[in-house]
């Protein structure tokens, strides 16, 4: 049995395959995504290499970084202040203001204000 995106691995018999179903909202058809399953140190790895060089990502990309986090309950902490809250995009060349022992991040694309405790 061969399975679209997969690579045939002679020692193992059933590859491990993880469903994710969608529903699309006019007719309620159930849409199938297999992903390939990888484990949570993998999967830190993974996280860690992207955002090493943020600033040239997708807001596609960093849905799909940030779906992963979720599902393998790994905290993005920091990492998530370099992203505007509402467009997903990464902070290019923010305005940043310090005020009373908060920290305000004005995104250059959609003008959302980030305010953050110091």
């Amino acid at each position: 049995m061969e399975t679209p995106g997969l690579i045939p691995n002679p020692e193992v018999k059933h590859p491990v395959l993880v469903a994710v179903v969608s529903y699309k909202k006019p007719n309620h058809q159930a849409v199938f995504h297999f992903m390939k399953k990888i484990s949570k140190t993998e999967a830190r790895e993974h996280i860690s290499t992207f955002f090493q060089n943020i600033k040239n990502k997708s807001p596609e990309e960093i849905k799909k970084i940030k779906r992963l986090a979720m599902r393998h309950k790994i905290p993005l902490r920091e990492k998530r202040k370099n992203l505007c809250k509402k467009c997903l995009a990464p902070y290019k060349n923010p305005k940043i203001r310090i005020k009373k022992k908060t920290k305000t991040t004005t995104c250059e694309n959609c003008g959302c204000v980030a305010r953050y405790k110091i």
